[in-house]
């Protein structure tokens, strides 16, 4: 092959990288963007450099942040367990890609939803809706997944991309069923202790809510998306809506309705766990 010269590129190199990214948190810090942040940069799966910005918390009292703060990791739930169980699963021979997901649950063998695979609530093309809230749609965990169920397709099955969260919760209904434990006693037995994670969880208990960085104060940005939706009526009537500081409980409010860990959300981590984690996926560095 014709080789080709290559102009020269400027020096780029990860540690001239690091007061820019710095300084751009610290810039959206300022701006009110964010009130903390915490990042760590790794080379060929290490750590090399790593900051914190901010403050963990704010309300009720004041934390900064630092290398240990631990964060509501919200939708790198979907990969960093979700997604590491299914692939475990699938190397085992018990899950199957191409299976329809009503081979493991009866609530989508139906027309609409029988043709549904794994593989396409994996890639988000199973045609499922993004988002509906469901603890204004249903009573109990059990019922959220015939809630789910009963929803009507944006896109059928393949289609095209739809990013889901109900496809996500899906698969943790998936995998509890089909290895008859709950998905943080799956988390913890086939990722968090083989890893020998300290800092990584569903639910924070009470004694390491100190080191959890804090979210939102209340619903607001749930309520206002179910406004759009849903009648004023069904909205003031439901009970868990949450005022105070969202600290050390989940944020997510379908995760917290299905009690604090679902295939979508619910896991805490710091961010060199995090990295641990996300290590898994690179081929040759997987522990798992």
């Amino acid at each position: 092959m014709r080789s080709l010269k290559l102009p020269a590129v400027p020096d780029r190199s990860i540690n001239s990288a690091e007061p820019n990214i710095s300084t751009m948190l610290r810039s959206r810090i300022d701006s009110g963007d964010f009130p903390s942040a915490v990042y760590v940069i790794a080379e060929h799966g290490g750590p090399i450099f790593a900051d914190a910005l901010g403050d963990a918390v704010r309300e009720p009292e004041n934390r900064p942040a630092t290398l240990e703060t631990i964060y509501d990791l919200a939708s790198l739930t979907k990969p960093l367990v979700t997604g590491l169980l299914c692939a475990q699963l699938v190397e085992l021979g018990e899950l199957t890609l191409d299976s329809s997901v009503a081979n493991y649950l009866l609530e989508f063998d139906r027309p609409d939803k029988s043709r549904i695979t794994i593989r396409e609530l994996l890639t988000h093309t199973a045609g499922l809706p993004a988002w509906r809230p469901l603890y204004l749609l249903a009573v109990e965990k059990e019922s959220a997944l015939a809630s789910i169920a009963n929803e009507k397709l944006d896109a059928q099955p393949g289609e095209r991309v739809i990013y889901s969260d109900l496809g996500f919760i899906v698969l943790g209904f998936v995998l509890e069923r089909l290895m008859g434990s709950r998905l943080d006693e799956l988390a913890l037995n086939r990722i968090i202790k083989p890893l020998d994670l300290q800092h990584t969880f569903f639910n924070p208990s009470a004694a390491a809510r100190t080191g959890v960085a804090a979210c939102e104060t209340g619903n607001a940005y749930e309520r206002d998306m179910c406004e759009k939706s849903f009648s004023v009526e069904s909205i003031a009537s439901y009970r868990g809506w949450r005022k105070e500081v969202v600290w050390g409980d989940v944020h997510d409010g379908n995760a917290h309705f299905l009690g604090g860990a679902a295939g979508h959300a619910g896991l805490f981590s710091t961010a060199h766990e995090t990295l641990r984690l996300a290590n898994q996926f690179i081929a040759g560095q997987s522990q798992l």
